[in-house]
């Protein structure tokens, strides 16, 4: 009898919308926490997380704005909030307190690269 395979064609197409069923905002990306004096290792360990969850995009620019109203759109959005709450919460909480009104994952990333 041949083994079936569980994972479907959605969670391995890389589809950068596509949340799984553990994926919450609480989650952190890596056990490094930003503190303000380590961003290199940080930024490294964030971005492999990110790459390997297919959410790069989301920090790099690559995922651009979409029209108004599509489901896309939609997808975008809730993901880019779960995008940016694992970064949040991958930093120092005093840190991190200034940078709650970021508009995008992108945005956030680029306030912390300067």
């Amino acid at each position: 009898m041949e083994a079936k395979n569980t994972i479907t064609s959605a969670d391995s197409s890389g589809d950068p919308y596509y949340l799984f069923g553990w994926d919450h905002p609480g989650m952190q990306l890596t056990n490094k926490h930003f503190n303000g004096m380590n961003y290199p290792n940080w930024s490294k360990s964030t971005h492999m997380a990110l790459g390997a969850k297919s959410k790069l995009g989301f920090v790099d620019g690559l995922l651009d704005k979409l029209a108004e109203g599509t489901i896309e759109l939609q997808k975008l959005i809730r993901c880019d909030y779960m995008v940016r709450c694992r970064i949040l919460n991958s930093i120092a909480s005093e840190i991190s307190k200034s940078f709650m009104y970021v508009q995008s994952a992108k945005e956030l990333w680029e306030e912390l690269v300067e």
